[in-house]
């Protein structure tokens, strides 16, 4: 059975897996909200990382892949741009628009008039908003009791960087589609993809730092190894076999030594969340795509709720915030699902129909 038999329609399971990896983002953080020790997680001098660390890969590997197919099906770089825009800003604007408020009115040590007044809280709200320039995570005076004053949500950094790869992809492909006829473009799509898979697994390795690797340069590896097993989807095959094989190495990984990992890691972890998503694992599974996709709201929403319950409870514990947190941030993530992202989504269509016309064939793939 290859990649390409499986990775058809919406049989799969990645909406559990992305699910079960934003999860994972709270639970690691709550270590930080709840000790204040940014390397309080045991994980991280086993692995080099954290399982949140782990669970922004897989989000990464994911979005490689997807984004990937997203492009090579769009008609033109205007209905990609749509798409991809659509699932990410309007679902973040309400969240920046309802932490800001929330923040503002309850949980900051600066008045009302002074908060609203002041720029920080504008800069939060505006280049959040864009976030191709960076992210901002303060809000004045927010949670100034809290072990972690100020910050609101440190979630967001990893966001521009995915933004940067949609625009890289899209260059990329606009380029190659530019200058090369329809029947050579995949061939040296393909090539691109391999060649930038592979040099970004070696450039992690060399940078290297004992064995942890750069997170930007490992984040961008990641993506890109996603990128290339949507190109190579007709080659790979999904086999228990290899699964296994690949997951015993990561073990071995993990007891030989940190720099002996973090090489298998980089390998073995695209194959594996693939695999995961794509094989029939059990039907059962399959009918949790049909309550929607969370992920991204568990992802925004977390970090400030997190620091409300931190705020209204010092002292919690790290598995008590996890635990609280858990179904308040479920609540918003399914409000955000079926109230703000799907409603955005099912205009992408319409959308982009009506703004192609304007372009003319300027924005064309195909």
């Amino acid at each position: 059975m290859t990649l390409d038999e499986r990775a058809v329609g919406r049989d799969n399971n990645l909406n559990l897996i992305r699910l079960i990896a934003a999860w994972a983002v709270l639970a690691s953080h709550s270590y930080v909200f709840a000790t204040g020790d940014m390397h309080a997680e045991p994980w991280q001098e086993i692995i080099g990382t954290t399982p949140g660390g782990v669970a922004v890969d897989v989000f990464f590997v994911v979005s490689g892949f997807l984004v990937t197919g997203s492009l090579l099906r769009s008609k033109t770089l205007l209905e990609f741009s749509i798409a991809r825009a659509l699932r990410i800003y309007p679902g973040l604007w309400v969240a920046l628009s309802w932490t800001a408020g929330t923040v503002g009115i309850w949980f900051s040590a600066e008045s009302i008039p002074a908060y609203f007044g002041g720029i920080q809280t504008w800069k939060y709200l505006l280049k959040n908003a864009v976030m191709i320039t960076g992210a901002e995570a303060d809000l004045p005076g927010a949670f100034a009791a809290n072990i972690l004053p100020s910050v609101v949500n440190g979630s967001l950094w990893t966001l521009r960087y995915e933004l940067r790869l949609y625009a890289v992809l899209a260059l990329v492909f606009f380029v190659i589609a530019l200058f090369t006829s329809h029947q050579d473009r995949h061939l040296r799509l393909k090539r691109a993809s391999l060649i930038s898979a592979i040099a970004l697994v070696v450039f992690c390795v060399y940078f290297s730092d004992h064995g942890k690797l750069p997170v930007v340069s490992r984040l961008v590896a990641m993506f890109f190894s996603g990128n290339a097993y949507q190109f190579f989807r007709k080659k790979v095959r999904l086999s228990p076999v290899t699964f296994i094989l690949a997951s015993l190495a990561l073990v071995a990984g993990v007891i030989h030594s940190l720099s002996a990992f973090s090489v298998i890691y980089l390998l073995c972890l695209p194959y594996l969340v693939l695999f995961i998503a794509y094989w029939p694992i059990n039907k059962n599974l399959l009918s949790f795509n049909k309550f929607g996709d969370y992920s991204y709201g568990i992802y925004i929403y977390a970090c400030p709720i997190q620091q409300m319950i931190m705020a209204t409870k010092p002292g919690l514990s790290i598995w008590a915030l996890t635990l609280s947190a858990t179904p308040i941030v479920g609540v918003l993530a399914w409000l955000s699902w079926h109230f703000v992202e799907e409603p955005a989504l099912a205009r992408r269509h319409d959308l982009a129909a009506r703004l192609t016309p304007l372009l003319g064939r300027r924005s064309r793939l195909s």
